[in-house]
């Protein structure tokens, strides 16, 4: 089953401080780039604050949200992004516009067609559980982080922040990780993904380690759980890592001492073993049946 994605629209997707930014050229006739904005409400940057509500109205009114641009990228990142993994995005809408969840719908569909697997309109986005977690205000992530990390419900997802103009002057969450574009963004998804495909793999504290190492015995335990044979080397010392150091010491300690040269054809043999000597030849009949003779 394909990880969770869980991405944020607005910053990340749709470029909605431009779109801002040109409704106040506009209606101010004053001209701002996405680079003047240092904080997370556009307008604490900007002198003409009397306009937030005009330009902000434009927005909330009909085909507000479905003028918002796309960021160019964004499209070839979803591709990408949707052989990784199954994608659903959690955006705050404007709850006063009554037309801005139902175009933000058609927007995505419009730019991404069935690249996105699910929307959710949230004020609250701490409580939507997935995977990773992509969204450009720090204190989104920090909250996300706080109710699944920090609390204990699920400590392997990621959080992610992304940075903007916007969030560079936010304080972001130890915990998180911040990306600058989509290539970070998908090489952070791929290596946690195949960090913790080798970790699933790995055997769990207390499983056998000699899945580490060679098996002691094509009939080990560890290789067919069916088989009674047991296993040399189970041992269940601390974690992950731990264990796979301590595996690889008994299993040469145990091949140093269960190793014995056949006093008949000189081969070095671990044991046990049920092998037939290959010198019995020289015993006459019944030759290749026989076992190797040890001192």
């Amino acid at each position: 089953m394909k990880p969770t994605v869980l991405l944020d629209c607005d910053g990340v997707l749709a470029d909605f401080t431009s779109a801002t930014l040109k409704l106040v050229l506009k209606v101010t006739g004053r001209h701002y780039e996405p680079d003047d904005i240092k904080t997370w409400e556009i307008f604490d940057s900007l002198p003409e604050k009397e306009a937030k509500d005009e330009v902000y109205g434009i927005l909330k009114a009909p085909g507000g949200c479905t003028s918002i641009p796309v960021y160019p990228d964004a499209h070839d990142a979803i591709r990408r992004l949707r052989e990784l993994a199954t994608i659903i995005i959690v955006t705050s809408p404007f709850t006063s516009s009554p037309t801005w969840m139902h175009e933000r719908q058609l927007w995505l569909e419009h730019h991404f067609g069935d690249g996105i697997h699910s929307v959710i309109h949230a004020k609250h986005k701490d409580h939507v559980h997935g995977d990773f977690f992509i969204d450009d205000k720090p204190s989104h992530i920090k909250e996300w982080l706080d109710y699944w990390v920090r609390s204990g419900r699920d400590s392997k997802v990621v959080g992610m922040v992304w940075r903007t103009p916007r969030a560079h002057y936010d304080e972001v969450d130890p915990l998180a990780v911040q990306v600058d574009d989509w290539e970070s963004a998908l090489s952070t998804i791929t290596s946690r993904l195949m960090r913790n495909y080798a970790r699933d793999a790995m055997p769990q504290p207390g499983a056998c380690p000699c899945l580490h190492t060679v098996p002691c015995n094509p009939q080990c335990t560890c290789v067919t759980p069916v088989m009674s044979f047991g296993c040399l080397r189970c041992c269940s010392y601390g974690s992950p890592d731990q264990q796979q150091a301590m595996a690889k010491h008994l299993a040469s300690a145990i091949d140093k001492s269960w190793s014995k040269r056949c006093r008949r054809c000189g081969t070095l043999v671990n044991m046990p073993t049920v092998e037939d000597c290959p010198a019995g030849a020289e015993l006459g009949p019944g030759a290749g049946t026989e076992p190797h003779v040890f001192e």
